[in-house]
């Protein structure tokens, strides 16, 4: 998950079967560990409402990344989910 807001770029993993859980699972993880200074509960609840119903948008050309914005406080916050794999398949690479 890469979030840009105001200015800052805040990135962190979640767990989760789709885009859409991997929103949900985002929220309540900014929500408890608040990246994002003075905002993270802001940005939390207006993803939070939005994308429970809303579907992120896929990227055109790109395997397994989604786009998805909120409007928070009068800014503007987006959201890029890329699915990610936990296991490498060829860790020798960067050995």
């Amino acid at each position: 998950m890469i979030c840009e807001f105001r200015g800052g770029t805040y990135i962190s993993q979640v767990s989760a079967t789709d885009e859409q859980a991997a929103i949900a699972e985002w929220c309540s993880k900014i929500a408890a560990d608040t990246p994002i200074p003075d905002a993270s509960l802001i940005v939390a609840k207006a993803f939070d409402e939005i994308y429970g119903v809303e579907v992120p948008v896929p990227l055109d050309g790109l395997r397994n990344v989604w786009c998805a914005s909120a409007s928070c406080a009068d800014n503007m916050a987006f959201l890029n989910i890329v699915m990610t794999h936990e296991a490498l398949p060829h860790p020798e690479v960067f050995g």
